[in-house]
């Protein structure tokens, strides 16, 4: 018996053959995909390693940022000539304080922070006037006294670098008054003196608390004081009045160039203890992050100079200005931490010291204060 077939003509045969590899590579694309997607959650498990809140970190805004940014804004708003007076009069005050933050919170601008600090509160000064109200917003800077302070987390080198540049300071402004200099007051002389001679009992206090803490007997040697009391003043005497900077090749009054000197062995104070913490820290850090660049002054602190105005003959600049955005904080310490607000202390006390150069007639536009 035969079986009776129908008849397929050779286009329905060659029709046919076509959807059945049609069917077939579909079939073979969704097996690929499937085993695509299990080899991949298997092979989850041997993903690269990463650091813990490393990616959240770089999300969230660190302390330096958090005031750099602050500052910056507010200084931008500050120097914009177009703004109302009001307005940027009420920024420059809070500005003062804003770069004081800065100078605390970030390790490698220290410099910059007090710097801009001080001219926040030239311009604070000048908008007041021409806006007709009285501005205390600058006492600050003006009358920074260390009488309250009984500890400051800095090295003892710092402590001492300033003590030096004060007790300078004040013989050289002592002189200045006895031959009555513009601005130069007895008054202000003995309150660098004080402030040197208290900086030199927290330098012994750091030396004693350090003692006890590294030493079971407590006992401490005394720290070298740098102080000279008295310093070769012979350009003073014949330039009391104005004297062309060393440092910058301007000229202002010597009362001024004596207080910015003051500034930038302070500065230069401080950076060495910034620089010694950035390399400690660059040398046990395993993430190979940038190393900062350093923010502190390029003045000569060293104590055999001449006299206060030629000193620092060769640190044209105080700091690196850096507008590229804030710098992280090499140090991880929370803005409460006592380094903080050691630093934070002795960026009033040398801004304070710039504030008063630029109200005597030191130029106090960037290219005099910072390198380009």
């Amino acid at each position: 018996m035969q079986t009776r077939h129908r008849y397929r003509s050779p286009r329905e045969a060659g029709r046919d053959v076509r959807i059945a590899v049609k069917w077939r590579r579909k079939v073979t694309a969704c097996l690929a995909v499937f085993i695509c997607a299990g080899l991949s959650l298997s092979l989850s498990g041997c993903s690269m390693p990463r650091y813990v809140g490393r990616a959240e970190s770089e999300q969230t805004m660190s302390a330096c940022e958090r005031s750099y940014v602050a500052a910056s804004s507010s200084y931008d708003v500050v120097a914009e000539a177009g703004k109302p007076l009001s307005l940027r009069w009420l920024l420059a005050s809070r500005a003062q304080s804003q770069w004081i933050n800065v100078a605390a919170d970030c390790t490698d601008r220290f410099a910059e922070g007090v710097i801009r600090a001080a001219q926040a509160s030239l311009f604070a000064s000048r908008l007041a006037v021409r806006l007709g109200i009285t501005d205390n917003s600058g006492n600050e800077h003006t009358a920074v006294s260390l009488d309250n302070v009984t500890s400051l987390d800095v090295s003892e080198s710092t402590l001492t670098g300033m003590a030096l540049a004060e007790d300078r300071a004040g013989f050289s402004v002592e002189v200045l008054a006895a031959r009555s200099a513009t601005d130069a007051t007895i008054a202000i002389a003995d309150e660098h003196k004080a402030t040197g001679e208290r900086l030199i009992s927290l330098a012994n206090a750091h030396n004693r608390s350090t003692s006890t803490s590294n030493d079971s007997t407590g006992t401490s040697s005394a720290i070298n004081d740098p102080r000279q009391k008295v310093y070769d003043v012979s350009s003073l005497l014949t330039n009391a009045n104005d004297i062309v900077d060393p440092a910058t090749g301007l000229r202002a009054s010597t009362y001024a160039i004596v207080e910015i000197n003051c500034a930038r062995e302070e500065l230069a104070a401080v950076n060495g203890q910034t620089s010694q913490t950035d390399k400690a820290v660059s040398d046990t850090s395993s993430t190979g992050n940038a190393s900062p660049s350093s923010a502190g002054s390029s003045a000569n602190s060293s104590g055999s100079s001449n006299d206060h105005t030629s000193q620092n003959s060769n640190s044209h600049v105080t700091t690196s200005s850096q507008s590229d955005g804030a710098s992280t904080s090499v140090l991880t310490n929370s803005p409460d931490s006592e380094h903080t607000k050691s630093m934070r202390t002795l960026a009033q006390l040398i801004s304070s010291r710039v504030a008063r150069a630029f109200t005597a007639g030191y130029p106090a536009f960037d290219h005099a204060l910072f390198t380009s």
